[in-house]
């Protein structure tokens, strides 16, 4: 199999070679489902168990929780890949791979006559964040379009956009965090990517920068995904010296890339990587494609799947013995609502370590807006502007041992027009984390007249 993506712990897809696509239930050990093509599928995004996308060579298809159906076939071999689907639900993307990069929207419902055009671009789309009329688009060569559900820009033009990288980057892979991208006419204030299969570089809001992170030359990078920017995995793989190829992982921690060199003996290849919950130990296939992958970062108990060359799918059980952290953060207000223009507010936050083993890396990351003024806190937080309008106060932690507790408080003052809502969020980060359900918390306050 070439790609999987996961809705929940209950429902998982997995594609293939010659159209297979499987469908996995409770951790069941899967079921074919009828395609319609024998076409190879390389890619597969799902967001619910009523919509995901499938693409391949010469065909699109779409499921709508009773069938999978083609909104695309062709003859012409042309291969189809880079699907995203909006947290909306209601926009489908895809792309083709000819010589201009095709990107194209599909709103499910509306007939083919009254769907939207495709777009051009010189470079492929890697993948996007935001919302439905509010979208950040990344393509390889590290330009970032701001997009509507048409692909019009809504900043900035075709050939000048939101971002524009002005010598071409040749990214291969990019993952974004869940809370990095700002709506509006704002780049997203962090991202990663690999570039030339063998470089990790970072965009920190403005520029892209190379991490400049010393991989050995014989390993090929393919794709990274992540929890959080404290907890990012990339997997590629190298010769094995007998013809064959063997597995290569990395994790970053918010600091440092490091490479895991004990991995389980004889790992094949990687080339992908996403994330689901309680799936199946191994689904095997055939096939050695890198193709995108992404995850519902809102389940809980996620688990790292891993595409291999031989077509298994490694999970993180066997790849990550160590994972027995569980990291959960929660904020509330305690000045008493209505809140109220000019007032003085306290937030509370608390992160404590439920899991049995030591935190070696804890990230947190309070992210809030305009609407309130900081004054003051015992938190320990180093402040930035990561974009006009949106502040971000971050933190790291060496050691937090089971058990481990911190509770602190932050001071704002209320300076937002009456009938703006105030907004504070925080999340936290660990590459050992087991439950993503608990690593973030979100405070919002309507702003009432004084």
């Amino acid at each position: 199999m070439n790609g999987i993506s996961a809705v929940n712990n209950y429902f998982v897809i997995g594609v293939g070679n010659y159209g297979s696509i499987v469908h996995f239930v409770n951790g069941d050990n899967g079921t074919l489902i009828p395609s319609g093509t024998t076409n190879d599928l390389y890619d597969v995004y799902a967001v619910s168990e009523d919509l995901a996308v499938a693409t391949g060579k010469d065909v699109v298809l779409l499921w709508d929780g009773s069938a999978w159906n083609k909104i695309v076939d062709s003859a012409t071999d042309t291969p189809y890949t880079g699907s995203w689907i909006t947290p909306e639900k209601d926009v489908v993307f895809y792309q083709s791979l000819v010589f201009f990069n095709f990107v194209c929207p599909h709103h499910p419902g509306l007939p083919p006559n009254q769907q939207p055009f495709c777009r051009g671009y010189n470079d492929p789309m890697l993948t996007a964040c935001g919302t439905t009329e509010d979208m950040k688009m990344f393509t390889s060569d590290g330009d970032i379009h701001h997009i509507d559900s048409t692909l019009a820009e809504l900043s900035g033009t075709a050939d000048m956009p939101l971002h524009d990288e002005l010598i071409p980057l040749d990214l291969t892979a990019v993952w974004i965090p869940q809370l990095g991208c700002i709506p509006g006419a704002f780049k997203p204030f962090e991202a990663f990517a690999i570039r030339n299969t063998n470089e990790f570089w970072h965009f920190d809001g403005s520029a892209w920068s190379n991490m400049n992170v010393t991989i050995p030359g014989d390993q090929t990078l393919s794709w990274l995904d992540g929890t959080g920017p404290g907890n990012i995995v990339a997997v590629g793989f190298k010769p094995d010296g007998n013809g064959g190829n063997s597995g290569v992982l990395w994790t970053y921690d918010g600091t440092d890339w490091v490479e895991d060199i004990n991995l389980p003996a004889n790992t094949p290849g990687l080339t992908d990587v996403v994330a689901t919950i309680n799936s199946p130990d191994r689904v095997f296939g055939s096939g050695f494609d890198p193709v995108v992958n992404k995850f519902d970062q809102n389940d809980a108990k996620l688990d790292i799947l891993v595409a291999a060359e031989n077509g298994e799918y490694l999970n993180s059980s066997s790849l990550f013995p160590s994972a027995l952290t569980d990291v959960s953060v929660s904020k509330r207000l305690l000045t008493p609502e209505p809140i109220k223009a000019g007032d003085r507010i306290t937030f509370q936050l608390v992160i404590q370590n439920l899991g049995p083993s030591t935190v070696q890396s804890l990230k947190v990351h309070d992210v809030y807006w305009e609407d309130i003024f900081y004054v003051d806190s015992n938190c320990g937080f180093s402040f930035f502007q990561t974009a006009p309008g949106w502040n971000l106060a971050e933190r790291s932690i060496s050691s937090f041992e089971p058990g481990d507790v911190l509770s602190c408080t932050m001071e704002f003052d209320v300076v937002g027009a009456v009938g703006n809502i105030l907004i504070n969020r925080v999340y936290v980060s660990d590459v050992n984390d087991i439950n993503y359900n608990n690593n973030n918390s979100t405070v919002e306050s309507l702003i009432h007249p004084k």
